[in-house]
């Protein structure tokens, strides 16, 4: 006898690494959310505003532990980062330190990258890539970088990134989306 898994609406979250609260990176994520999976009800987790309680990750907030909770319980992370320094912000390096390995194994990341010049254009993804390989995240489709010069064109590179990579990122989203709805806590983690 087979089993029946009730396919649910993905968790969709927004993960926001900017050190600056309310960005345009977070803009840019969001509307990559809801271009991935129009009309969900994502939660946005702005690592800006949790920077104080990522100092310590076995010491977390709060807060922090709560935006730890609903990442490993998403589905589907876009996570929003600028390129700062030549690799991702600290902040979202703080952040990422409070999962164990592993940790988000059946979880789909899809990177929204901006940065500063063609220079600049892959440095995030390749310090990224292999922290979220560490941490167990599945990345099926290429990051959406977009430079400071294309961001006038957001929508238009957007379209076209969807229109490539959608039926793949959607595909493996809608085997993820069938699983138990039993995740890992962050005081599990710890």
């Amino acid at each position: 006898m087979t089993a029946i898994v009730a396919v649910r609406d993905p968790r969709v979250v927004v993960l926001v690494g900017n050190p600056k609260a309310g960005s345009r990176t977070r803009q840019l994520a969001e509307r990559t959310a809801d271009a991935i999976v129009p009309g969900a009800d994502a939660t946005t987790v702005d690592i800006a505003t949790l920077a104080g309680g990522l100092l310590v990750p076995w010491q977390l907030s709060a807060e922090a532990a709560a935006a730890v909770d609903a990442v490993l319980a998403a589905d589907l992370v876009v996570l929003g980062t600028p390129t700062y320094k030549a690799s991702y912000p600290g902040v979202l390096k703080l952040f990422l330190d409070a999962f164990a390995a592993g940790s988000l194994t059946r979880t789909i990341v899809q990177p929204v990258i901006t940065a500063g010049g063609e220079v600049h254009r892959h440095l995030v993804d390749i310090h990224l890539r292999p922290v979220l390989t560490e941490l167990g995240a599945l990345t099926p489709v290429p990051s959406l970088i977009i430079t400071e010069s294309e961001i006038g064109r957001f929508s238009e590179l957007l379209d076209e990134h969807v229109l490539q990579h959608g039926p793949a990122l959607r595909a493996v989203l809608d085997a993820v989306a069938g699983r138990p709805t039993t995740t890992p806590t962050a005081e599990a983690l710890r």
